[in-house]
């Protein structure tokens, strides 16, 4: 978490809304700088929440290069092929990919262009990314369903592919399978396990680490009238600490496992409310809340 949340604080520039974040921030040139997409799904929600004038200097970004994005996509006809990569999906063979675990390169590169094509392997996330970015979407057992479907069958392709299925397993209450992705995606630029560092660290990666500690086993979650903490932390976890800016308020939030307590301060801003495993409690500032949050009960350990 420290080393992500180093390069997170270190890559974005808030006074100057002329620049983004490219995909290995300032640490390497792989991409050439190129800003994707990566930056608004794994990155923004980080600023947003804890240094609102880069979060707003990055959609200033993209706002003022509307009009080149416009011209760019100009006679591209999108009413084509949009969903062609999942027509006869399911009438593709099926493949067991833990019989290719360990390996450094995508599966694509492994099988081969034809034989990736007639098997069931999805490169990363997407529906999973659905289930992560959209959950209120996919009501009762819907995101389960969909989430045990697929998450066999993605190659992780991609070095954003692991944070979506964290964070999804997470929230899912599956925290042990969560947790195992947790350290693979941090391994990505720790331990070099794409084979990539020497072109910079994966600064979406770094960011799906915040997210799935966050999002995922801290179970934050925003109202329009609250802010809601559903703990779900590893087994293995003393604790986890994190801080949070929300409406014009600061919060500081530590999660003791070993204690099941939650405490929280409002550091700065008018009262609020914060809902902890389904009961809210008024927040005021500078006054320290501390309320039982134990494991929830029958939280599934895979």
């Amino acid at each position: 978490m420290r080393f992500a949340t180093y390069h997170l604080n270190s890559a974005v520039d808030p006074a100057d809304e002329r620049v983004s974040i490219g995909a290995r921030a300032l640490t390497g040139d792989d991409y050439h700088g190129h800003v994707f997409w990566d930056t608004e799904i794994f990155l923004l929600p980080f600023y947003i929440l804890t240094w609102p004038e880069a979060a707003r200097a990055l959609l200033m970004y993209r706002f003022r290069t509307l009009d080149a994005a416009r011209a760019k996509s100009a006679g591209l006809d999108f009413r084509t092929g949009l969903f062609e990569q999942f027509a006869g999906y399911f009438a593709l063979e099926q493949i067991n990919l833990a019989d290719y675990a360990g390996r450094s390169v995508p599966m694509d590169v492994v099988l081969g262009r034809e034989r990736t094509q007639r098997f069931q392997v999805v490169k990363q996330a997407d529906v999973v990314a659905h289930l992560a970015l959209l959950p209120e979407e996919f009501a009762g057992e819907t995101g389960a369903a969909n989430f045990h479907y697929y998450e066999p069958r993605c190659g992780h392709g991609s070095s954003l592919s692991r944070a979506m299925h964290g964070l999804v397993a997470a929230r899912l209450g599956y925290s042990e399978m969560a947790l195992g992705y947790f350290r693979q995606t941090a391994a990505i630029d720790l331990a070099d396990t794409h084979v990539a560092i020497s072109g910079g660290v994966h600064i979406a990666a770094l960011g799906g680490i915040w997210l799935t500690a966050v999002f995922g086993f801290a179970g934050v979650s925003l109202r329009s009238d609250a802010v809601v903490i559903d703990p779900q932390l590893p087994v293995g976890w003393r604790g986890l600490g994190f801080g949070l800016q929300w409406r014009g308020r600061r919060l500081k939030v530590m999660i003791d496992q070993t204690k099941q307590r939650l405490e929280a301060t409002l550091e700065a801003g008018e009262p609020m409310t914060l809902i902890v495993s389904g009961t809210p409690h008024e927040l005021r500032r500078c006054q320290v809340l501390r309320v039982f949050a134990a494991r929830p009960d029958g939280s599934k350990s895979r």
